[in-house]
């Protein structure tokens, strides 16, 4: 009888262990997620402002945060170019756009981006890629 209760105990706590795992994880996939959302806009997003038209003004509305935060402007990459200003997303139609990414400086992996003058870019990027990379008027 005594054994009994001792794997009873056994049971209940590895239920216990497995199923504050399972929280955990489901815990780290939501701020995962979340984070790659702040950090991504979808073509999917962007149809909503394809009358309107320009990207920077879709961004504007549907990541202020981009542009309000951490101090700096970011530049901006359109298929794998380098670094230039914002003014490049007054000339990008919201259509022509698969997907936009915001670059944080500080979570860049792999090294520091170049701007077109070869120096190093501090602040953080938003990367263009259109639907159609290297094929844009």
């Amino acid at each position: 009888m005594h054994q009994g209760r001792r794997s009873a105990t056994v049971i209940a706590l590895a239920a216990l262990v497995s199923g504050c795992s399972v929280r955990a994880a489901t815990q780290d996939t939501q701020k995962s997620s979340s984070r790659a959302a702040s950090t991504l806009v979808t073509a999917q997003e962007l149809v909503r402002f394809s009358e309107s038209g320009k990207l920077l003004e879709a961004l504007e509305r549907l990541r202020p945060q981009w542009f309000s935060s951490r101090g700096a402007t970011p530049l901006t990459s359109v298929d794998g170019a380098p670094p230039t200003d914002l003014t490049v997303l007054l000339a990008i139609a919201t259509a022509e756009v698969r997907e936009v990414r915001l670059e944080r400086s500080s979570l860049s992996v792999g090294g520091a981006s170049l701007s077109a003058n070869g120096r190093a870019i501090r602040g953080d990027v938003i990367v263009v890629t259109t639907a159609a990379p290297g094929r844009r008027h």
